[in-house]
């Protein structure tokens, strides 16, 4: 079983002198390489896709034109970038393309070979693990999936927390039996306490099923230990983005979280902190009724590279009657029979649409869940949503 490597952009120096490193700790017979110079070159004559794509993003206005062609045409080569783009670029491309390594320019041969030997070493450990099931295996499987759904919701604290000063509702379905979406939060406050602290979070692991439902509960086990320990936010990701790779590596997966810090809501100057792993960013409905859409990006988790890069820590005021709402991209995505999404304008306008200062957390959440069934018409949805509302009183 050969797997196809593909290199693009590489020196033919660079890219056989790498074939050649990379002979010497794998097997010669596991892989066939070959090298394009530029990207127009290899989509005229790639037909079939490969297993691995190593590119190098060349310097030219056409070089993430090629590669958004290359990724629909070829949706599921494990894929290497070699960047020379600037950090914003990165952020959007790796969270869009979930890509399986990145290598900042300038890079060393060791680099990419380190990185085709894991690479391959994932492909070959895939092929190893296609199954076909027989039609018994099939309905065992889908008991034992019934089972996991009750044990996954049991995973996810109560929907609803009793914390002074805040009122917060949680709501989470996944599109399947089980899913990758998920919420949790921790409270820091009693009687004794000068300035409280809340943390709250919405995930969202890629992928679906089952594999999606193992990362799902490994990634809240995590998370929710870290809560615990007094660290600032862009420190709590870049912590959980390096300890959940070795979870994440094995069937190439990350997890997107949004995570909001609330301080001080015993006292009269509240604030919220907020840093983003490629998830939705939180909405800010004020008591005047006007919402904002915090701008917040960065890398998933479990990719190593956000904590390579930083994240950036945001924040924003709160006033008592103000709300802060969390979704997955499922929510964002819901589609109707005509292939139609819901999208960001249209999410925007039904929090707009919702009442101001009066409105509690629970009434909020039955009006986006109203209007999104009204938009998709029971039609089937083919991702998990989860939406967590808080307000400040």
């Amino acid at each position: 079983m050969k797997a196809s490597i593909i290199v693009i952009g590489l020196s033919k120096v660079t890219a056989n002198q790498s074939k050649k490193e990379l002979v010497k700790c794998t097997s010669k017979n596991s892989f066939e390489l070959n090298h394009f110079m530029n990207a127009e070159d290899a989509l005229k004559n790639i037909n079939e896709e490969p297993a691995i794509l190593v590119w190098e993003e060349i310097e030219d206005e056409n070089s993430y034109k090629y590669f958004k062609e290359f990724k629909k045409k070829f949706s599921n080569p494990i894929t290497i970038l070699i960047s020379n783009g600037k950090i914003e670029t990165i952020i959007n491309e790796v969270n869009k393309y979930g890509l399986f390594r990145i290598i900042p320019a300038p890079y060393k041969i060791v680099d990419i070979v380190k990185y085709l030997e894991e690479a391959l070493t994932h492909w070959l450990n895939l092929q190893n693990e296609k199954k076909i099931f027989t039609g018994n295996d099939k309905e065992t499987l889908q008991k034992e999936l019934l089972i996991a759904q009750e044990i996954q919701k049991n995973l996810l604290p109560t929907d609803s927390p009793k914390w002074k000063n805040l009122e917060i509702v949680c709501f989470s379905e996944s599109a399947k039996n089980v899913g990758g979406d998920f919420y949790t939060y921790f409270g820091m406050q009693n009687d004794r306490t000068l300035i409280s602290k809340h943390l709250v979070a919405v995930g969202d692991v890629s992928g679906k099923g089952i594999s999606a439902a193992l990362l799902m509960a490994t990634c809240i086990s995590h998370i929710d230990n870290t809560m615990k320990v007094n660290l600032k936010l862009p420190e709590r990701m870049a912590y959980l983005d390096k300890l959940l790779v070795p979870f994440t590596k094995p069937q190439k997966q990350n997890c997107a979280l949004c995570m909001v810090e609330l301080v001080g809501v015993n006292t009269n100057h509240a604030y919220a902190k907020i840093v983003n792993a490629a998830c939705i960013p939180p909405y800010v409905k004020r008591k005047n009724g006007s919402v904002e859409w915090v701008s917040a990006k960065g890398f998933a988790l479990g990719q190593g590279i956000g904590a390579q890069f930083g994240y950036k820590e945001t924040t924003v005021g709160i006033e008592k009657g103000d709300m802060l709402i969390l979704v997955s991209d499922g929510i964002i995505e819901a589609n109707n029979s005509n292939n139609e999404l819901f999208g960001f304008e249209a999410f925007k306008e039904v929090l707009e649409s919702g009442s101001a200062s009066s409105s509690s957390s629970k009434e909020m959440l039955n009006h986006i869940l109203k209007n999104i069934s009204e938009f998709t018409k029971e039609y089937e949805q083919h991702d998990d949503m989860t939406i967590v509302v808080i307000r400040y009183h």
